[in-house]
C-alpha cells in the first residue's frame, strides 16, 4: 500500500513537453469548472483556500486572477506537475497520490493538512487540486475541515460539496475521513479533558494559598489578641498595686496581712 510523502520545492527548469501535452488533455469544461473558492481567509493574514483541477494549474491567469501563490498537488508519483509553474513565481507541495481503492491517506493525512494550514496562515492564497478535483484533493480539503473547523465528515463534506458539488470521494478515502473525524474528535476530547484538569488545578492552587493566607491572618489576629490581654493584664497588675498602695498608705493597712 503506497503511503504518501511531501515535498515543498521551486522547482528548477527542465523540459517539460511531453508532460505539458499529456496536461492538455484534462482540460475540458468551462472557467467555472476549474476551481472554486472553499474558504475564504477571515483576516488579511490567512490567505483563501481553493479546490480545483489540474486544469486550473493550466491556467496561470487564472491562479493569478485569484491571487494564489501555493498550489498543492495531490497527483499519482512522476508527473510533478509543480515544474509547470516555476517561472510563474508560484510555490509548490507535492503529495504523491493515487485515487485507488487500495490507497492509503490516513497516514500522513495530519501532515498534508498541517502544511496546507501552514501555507494559509502565511497570507497566501492556496489552490489544492488533482487530475479533476473530485476525489483525492477533495479528500484533503474535507480532513482540513474536519480538523480546523471541528466538523463531522458528513457535515465537511455538505460544505465543500455546496462550493464545488462535483466533489466525490472514493470509498476508501471516505471510510479514511470518517476515521479522521473519530481521531480528532478524540485528540479533541484529550485537550479538553487536560484543560479542565489543568483548570482544577489552578482552582485547587488557588484555593490553598487562599487557605493559608487565611491561616496567616488568623495566627496574626491571635497574636494580636494575646498581646492585648497581656497589656490588659499588665495594666490590671499596676492598678491594683496603685489601689493597694493607696491603702497602705493612707490607712495604715498592711499589705502583708492580705496575702
Amino acid at each position: 500500500m503506497h503511503q504518501p510523502t511531501s515535498t515543498t520545492t521551486k522547482p528548477t527548469t527542465t523540459n517539460l513537453a511531453m508532460k505539458r501535452n499529456n496536461a492538455q488533455r484534462f482540460q475540458g469544461g468551462s472557467t467555472a469548472d476549474y476551481m472554486q473558492m472553499i474558504l475564504p481567509g477571515p483576516e488579511d493574514h490567512i490567505g483563501n483556500l481553493y479546490l480545483g483541477s489540474l486544469a486550473a494549474v493550466r491556467r496561470v491567469d487564472l491562479l493569478k486572477e485569484h491571487g494564489i501563490k501555493h498550489v498543492f498537488h495531490i497527483m499519482r508519483p512522476g508527473w510533478e506537475w509543480e515544474m509547470d509553474l516555476e517561472k510563474f513565481d508560484f510555490y509548490s507541495t507535492t503529495f504523491p497520490l493515487h485515487d485507488e481503492l487500495d490507497e492509503d491517506i490516513l497516514t500522513d493525512l495530519d501532515g498534508v493538512v498541517d502544511s496546507l494550514r501552514c501555507a494559509l496562515l502565511s497570507g497566501q492564497n492556496v489552490l489544492v487540486h488533482c487530475r479533476m478535483g473530485v476525489s483525492r484533493s477533495a479528500s484533503i480539503v474535507i480532513a482540513y475541515v474536519i480538523k480546523y473547523f471541528g466538523l463531522s465528515f458528513e457535515a465537511a463534506r455538505e460544505f465543500v460539496a455546496s462550493k464545488r458539488s462535483k466533489i466525490d470521494p472514493n470509498p476508501t478515502f471516505t471510510q479514511d475521513l470518517r476515521l479522521y473525524q473519530v481521531i480528532c474528535r478524540i485528540r479533541e476530547e484529550s485537550k479538553e479533558l487536560r484543560i479542565y484538569q489543568s483548570l482544577i488545578k489552578v482552582a485547587e492552587l488557588k484555593m490553598t494559598q487562599a487557605l493559608d493566607k487565611q491561616k496567616r491572618v488568623l495566627r496574626q489576629q491571635s497574636r494580636e489578641r494575646h498581646a492585648r490581654m497581656r497589656r490588659m493584664s499588665d495594666q490590671e497588675m499596676v492598678v491594683q498595686k496603685e489601689i493597694l498602695g493607696a491603702l497602705e498608705k493612707d490607712f495604715g493597712i498592711d499589705l502583708d496581712l492580705i496575702y
